[in-house]
Formats: C-alpha cells, sequence, structure tokens
C-alpha cells in the first residue's frame, strides 16, 4: 500500500515491528528516480538522530541526500539544510513537529515543493501524538495535519502516510477528520491492547515524599531479586531533576539490594532524559 501510493496510508504495527523500514525505503527508493523530498515528523529527537546516523553508515551509503532537525543543531547546520531544502540535495528530512512554526524552514520546504511538484511521500511517525484522546498528544501535530491538508489540494500525488503502535479508535476518528480517505493497515482497531498479555500491574501506597519512594524502590527490588545482569528495571520520574536525584539515591543504597560497580568503576544505575545532550544519550 506505501509503495503504490493509490492512498493516504494509517499503519499500526507494534513497538519493534519494522515501521522506520517501511517508509524510509520506499522514500529513498522513489526519490532516486523523482528526486522528490519525503518529510518524516517525530516527536523524539533522540530517535530521528539514530535512525539518521544509521543511514549514514557507510554500508547504505545516504550519508548526503538524508539529515534531520531539531534544537541541537546549530544556527550554520540549520541553514545549511535550509539551502539543501532549497537545492534538492535532500531525499529524506526528519523534523519535529515545531519547526512548522519556523517562516524560513516553510519558506524552504514550499520553495522545493514548487520546484518538485510536491512531495514524495509526508510521514508522520508517532501519530498517535496528532489525537488529543492520545496520552502524547502534541498540539503541533494537528497545526501540521492542517498543513498538510493545503499540500493535498495544491499537490494530490503528494502520499500521506502516518505510522503509530497506538491506534485507538479515537485517534483513528481524529486523523479521518483531516484525511478522509486515509486507509488503515496493520492491527486493526479491536486488536489494540495497550496492556500486552505478559505485563502484569500492581499497586502500592506511598507517602508523597523522595524518601518514601526511595524505599519502595529498594524494597521491591530486594522482594523480586533483580540481577542487573539478567534483567533491567525502569524507574519513571515527573521531571528530569526527579530523574537524576532518584539515581543518585538508588546508588547510594546499591550495597542494600547487592548491586555493586562492574570492573571498569561503571554503575548499574543510570538516567535518562531528554536534556541529556545526543553524545550522552548515544552512551
Amino acid at each position: 500500500a506505501v509503495l503504490s501510493k493509490k492512498t493516504d496510508c494509517l499503519i499500526s504495527i507494534p513497538t519493534g515491528g519494522g515501521k522506520s523500514i517501511l517508509f524510509q525505503g520506499p522514500a529513498l527508493y522513489y526519490s532516486a528516480f523523482t528526486n522528490r523530498l519525503s518529510i518524516v515528523v517525530t516527536p523524539l529527537k533522540a530517535l530521528m538522530e539514530d535512525q539518521v546516523n544509521e543511514l549514514h553508515n557507510p554500508r547504505l551509503g545516504f550519508y548526503t541526500n538524508v539529515d534531520y532537525l531539531n534544537s541541537d543543531r546549530s544556527q550554520g547546520e540549520v541553514q545549511q539544510i535550509y539551502r539543501k531544502i532549497k537545492g534538492g540535495e535532500l531525499a529524506l528530512l526528519y523534523v519535529t513537529p515545531e519547526r512548522f512554526r519556523s517562516r524560513s524552514f516553510l519558506n524552504a520546504l514550499q520553495t522545493r515543493i514548487s520546484n518538485d511538484q510536491g512531495l514524495e511521500y509526508f510521514i508522520f511517525d508517532e501519530a498517535h501524538c496528532i489525537s488529543q484522546w492520545g496520552q502524547e498528544f502534541r498540539p503541533d501535530y494537528l497545526k501540521v495535519m492542517e498543513w498538510c491538508q493545503e499540500l493535498k489540494k495544491n499537490y494530490p500525488q503528494s502520499c500521506i502516510t502516518l505510522y503509530s503502535a497506538t491506534v485507538t479508535k479515537q485517534i483513528q476518528d481524529t486523523i479521518k477528520k483531516y484525511l478522509p480517505t486515509v486507509e488503515r493497515y496493520g492491527q486493526r482497531e479491536e486488536d489494540y491492547n495497550p496492556i500486552r498479555s505478559h505485563i502484569g500491574m500492581s499497586f502500592v501506597n506511598v507517602a508523597n515524599d523522595e524518601n518514601s519512594r526511595i524505599k519502595a524502590i529498594i524494597e521491591f527490588i530486594g522482594q523480586h531479586k533483580i540481577d542487573p545482569s539478567k534483567s533491567r528495571m525502569l524507574v519513571f520520574c515527573r521531571t528530569r531533576l526527579q530523574c537524576e536525584l532518584c539515581c543518585l539515591s538508588l546508588e547510594e543504597h546499591m550495597a542494600e539490594f547487592g548491586f555493586s560497580y562492574d570492573e571498569d568503576g561503571h554503575s548499574p544505575i543510570g538516567y535518562f532524559h531528554a536534556g541529556m545532550d545526543a553524545d550522552d544519550r548515544e552512551d
């Protein structure tokens, strides 16, 4: 369906099912013949950098015609990418939805669209962010959808594809308001269940202070005999600062639940959030 481009597509595939290949392959294949640009809108800066770095691998050879734009890029890099957009040098570009607030970006994109008579694909990754029913709703996604409506009016050959692992009926209905003819593929809405069969849920009442929460986590690790050499455990925190403080607190209590530094002095406890620079996220 994506390759044929007969209709706009809403594709629901579980996480890890290979969504990126479904839009990278067709976009780069068609661009080799048409030189048209494909845009990928994604809310995840770390993910777009990872995917672009993979495509920049010398074995694949897409170093010069695939790139990304986010707030980590310097002003000089941004201007160079705008030049490449207008000059027809890029085949695939990853952006965040907030990039569509930039007049300079829209001017560069419109120049390319006018020259090429449309885009090859306009791709929404994590498309559930479009819907106000989704927990990860991003208002700028809706603004980009409105922009896409104008794109389809002026250049109907431009194919819009949307990808998500979490497409409920409400999310699908929101998307259909903007793209009435979109066809759904992959998981059916009745197949979607946010709680997988191998996942269990339980709750414990804990006082609303840091010490009580840290104590509860330590007790959980001890009771379930968590072994970092065999499994992993994720602790979700409300803020970046809480994330870092929780990591430090658990490191101070490592001996209580049998964790230790490895031979190189690396801790088995770490933190990860969007405020880290690209190199730290990669590590």
